[in-house]
């Protein structure tokens, strides 16, 4: 019982141990969550633009009431997108902290070739 407790990490040194390894690997986090950003800018103009066309002026409650069944679901499909890119870059993040924490080299493109990337063609970088 003594052991469990003395392995346990208080929050102050928990958050000295992830700044510790943001800190050392900061390009790599970097990149992993700029994939998500990108996504997320890329799915905004697809649907402004090409999935939900409006003019400059108009109400977004108004274009949304206009849309066809087929709009909101294309709209749909962007955001569960959406949802799983993000999802797969804080896994790799995470996976990417574990891994750095145990000594182990982690680079960007193994990541993404581990969280699925590889059927996107980064396999082989």
């Amino acid at each position: 019982m003594d052991e469990a407790n003395r392995s346990r990490m208080s929050t102050v040194e928990l958050l000295g141990a992830t700044w510790r390894v943001w800190r050392s690997h900061a390009g790599m986090f970097v990149l992993l969550m700029g994939i998500p950003i990108a996504t997320l800018a890329i799915l905004a103009l697809i649907i402004n633009y090409v999935i939900l066309p409006h003019p400059e002026d108009t109400p977004l409650l108004e274009v949304w009431q206009g849309t066809s069944f087929l709009q909101k679901v294309a709209v749909f499909v962007a955001f569960l997108g959406n949802l799983a890119i993000q999802y797969r870059a804080l896994a790799a993040s995470v996976f990417a902290t574990q891994e750095i924490r145990s000594g182990h080299s982690v680079g960007v493109c193994k990541l993404l070739e581990q969280f699925g990337a590889n059927n996107c063609g980064f396999s082989g970088w």
